[in-house]
């Protein structure tokens, strides 16, 4: 006899699996209703939940372990609280808690595997932010070969490259394309990519890939001195170095997309104190959607990347792998499509 899944039952009852789960915990979200129907189906497949008793041997952390050889992690605070609630919540509605392990490039492969098995564990998620794996002591596959060598299920969680292992991604390149896009159909042609350093950060690279790809697909020749990129600690001052090169390309520059909210927020800021105009003059696109696009005037037209969305996902599938050994594929890879939010900070090309 088959071994019946979470996810027989919650075909059976036409529900999702995080349904299941939560009425055979007695989660306040679910209705008396749903739970009785959830076990009533439960006894009709003889279906034994395996968290009803727990093993108090297991241990019940789930490791998030994050990687960055700069000890930087180009991010926000929100960007990664954002990222850090979704792992949370989706791991406390399946039982488990979620424990952090960063490491820098200062880190040996035994360091980190002595750490991450001090303690038996039944799935790892990795989540290399800055993968510039020649400034780490080891690469990637390298672990996943240690991790995968112990029997344990993992989910990397990136952008980057292909990975031989169950792989999250957020599709960084189509996110760089639809910001283009939009600023192209509203009928810029003159439009400045804005990174900053180190700009041969993966993530910075798809951006920009997928901004060519959209000046080649409207006939927009690609030049490279509409590329310019934030050096430093992305200071005020540094924002005002960048508006000074916008103001001197001018008036063939007519919008600009940056590679985050905070590099756009910080030019539009101070080109409108240069006397530039936002959306009338310069037409500005942002990147991941923070809270503060909707906190200034003009609000900020960014790329949603739907990070804790993303991180529900990757419990889900880590916890399926868990809950059904050998009833997946070899390798599970989802990818996360980014969503243009538009705002009022970008309009259409004014005729000069």
């Amino acid at each position: 006899m088959m071994k019946v899944s979470m996810k027989d039952l919650a075909d059976e009852l036409n529900v999702s699996k995080m349904t299941v789960s939560r009425a055979l915990r007695n989660h306040p979200s679910v209705s008396e209703e749903t739970r009785n129907k959830v076990l009533k189906v439960c006894k009709k497949l003889n279906y034994r939940h395996r968290l009803v008793v727990q093993d108090k041997n297991i241990n019940r952390d789930i490791p998030l372990v994050l990687f960055n050889p700069n000890s930087d992690l180009r991010s926000s605070d929100e960007v990664l609280s954002r990222i850090l609630k979704g792992y949370n919540d989706a791991l406390r509605d399946h039982n488990y808690r979620l424990s952090l392990h960063f490491f820098d490039g200062t880190y040996t492969l035994d360091r980190v595997i002595l750490e991450l098995f001090a303690n038996k564990r039944l799935g790892i998620i990795l989540h290399p932010f800055v993968p510039e794996e020649t400034r780490m002591q080891f690469s990637m596959d390298e672990l996943l070969y240690e991790i995968h060598n112990r029997g344990v299920p993992c989910v990397v969680v990136g952008n980057y490259q292909n990975y031989s292992t169950h792989t999250v991604t957020k599709d960084t390149l189509a996110g760089g394309y639809i910001a283009t896009r939009h600023l192209l159909q509203l009928g810029h042609e003159n439009i400045a990519f804005i990174s900053r350093e180190p700009v041969e950060y993966a993530g910075y690279q798809q951006l920009l890939k997928g901004y060519k790809n959209a000046l080649a697909e409207f006939g927009v020749s690609f030049r490279n001195d509409f590329v310019l990129s934030i050096k430093g600690k992305t200071l005020f001052l540094d924002y005002f170095d960048i508006a000074r090169k916008l103001i001197e390309l001018r008036p063939q520059i007519t919008a600009l997309f940056a590679v985050n909210d905070h590099i756009a927020l910080g030019i539009m800021q101070a080109i409108m104190r240069m006397g530039i105009k936002v959306p009338t003059d310069v037409s500005v696109v942002g990147y991941d959607n923070i809270a503060a696009t909707e906190e200034v005037h003009p609000k900020l037209t960014s790329v949603e990347t739907h990070l804790y969305k993303r991180a529900l996902k990757t419990v889900e599938i880590l916890c399926d792998i868990i809950d059904n050994p050998g009833q997946h594929k070899k390798w599970i890879n989802f990818t996360m499509k980014p969503e243009l939010i538009v705002r009022e900070s970008s309009g259409i090309r004014s005729v000069q």
